[in-house]
């Protein structure tokens, strides 16, 4: 072995013990390979977390999107329920002004009777033959003077029918309720005579408003009662005197 080779393989050895190879190109092998564990661990370490955000994101926008559907859903479902509602307040205000407007033209009629009432039976109020009292939307006119009922209060006499169709000529197209009210009772009277007493003076004058007075018979209502309703006239006979409302009539009352 030449002296060159001694030297050679001395200086392999003494690399070898520091722990360095003696074969060309292995240093930059394991270069790479540190470069490219580098370079995996910095991808690893850059986009992993990148990818849990953006998943994370997604699932959060999934959320979001089917929150939104829904509250479109509820804001959709909240409009139709506010348009139906604003339908039905407008009706309601539209029916609340017909109403009023109904009723302003009911107490503008009522108002007219009365005058034309109080002119043409200014000389029957003055004789206290009958009374006129206005409320509301009705007007009543009590028959009181015994003049105007025969037969012991059965029916009405000639004077009474002669002033019960000028009453209703007077009055116009009105709904007329003919309220009798039966007279105290005597002594030794049958039980219930004062109200059959009041049923036929109810009888003849609505008889005499339908067949006499030609008051259309749809429009005339019959009442007879022992007792007189609290806020009408004392009087045998009273007549009511009302505009027909636009819907049907109550039933009176048993």
């Amino acid at each position: 072995m030449s002296r060159k080779q001694r030297l050679d393989s001395t200086t392999a050895a003494e690399l070898q013990a520091m722990g360095v190879s003696t074969h060309p190109g292995r240093g930059w092998r394991i270069l790479a390979l540190l470069v490219v564990i580098g370079a995996a661990t910095f991808m690893a370490a850059y986009y992993l977390p990148l990818y849990r955000a953006h998943d994370q994101l997604r699932n959060e926008y999934a959320k979001l999107s089917k929150a939104a559907t829904s509250d479109r859903r509820k804001l959709a479902d909240t409009v139709k329920a506010l348009q139906s509602v604003s339908s039905q307040r407008d009706e309601l205000e539209e029916q609340r002004r017909a109403a009023e407007k109904e009723r302003s033209a009911r107490a503008a009629r009522i108002d007219r009777a009365t005058r034309d009432l109080e002119t043409r039976l200014s000389a029957a109020i003055a004789k206290k033959l009958v009374r006129i009292e206005s409320q509301g939307e009705t007007l009543n006119v009590a028959l009181v003077n015994s003049s105007l009922f025969a037969h012991n209060g059965e029916k009405l006499s000639a004077r009474g029918k002669r002033l019960l169709c000028l009453l209703a000529s007077s009055a116009g197209p009105l709904r007329h309720e003919v309220r009798a009210l039966a007279p105290p009772a005597s002594a030794g009277a049958a039980p219930g005579a004062g109200v059959q007493t009041a049923l036929a003076l109810a009888a003849s004058a609505a008889g005499t408003l339908a067949e006499s007075c030609k008051v259309d018979p749809n429009q005339v209502v019959m009442r007879a009662s022992s007792e007189r309703p609290e806020g009408s006239p004392s009087a045998p006979l009273v007549v009511s005197l009302a505009t027909a409302s636009a819907g049907p009539e109550p039933a009176p009352p048993p």
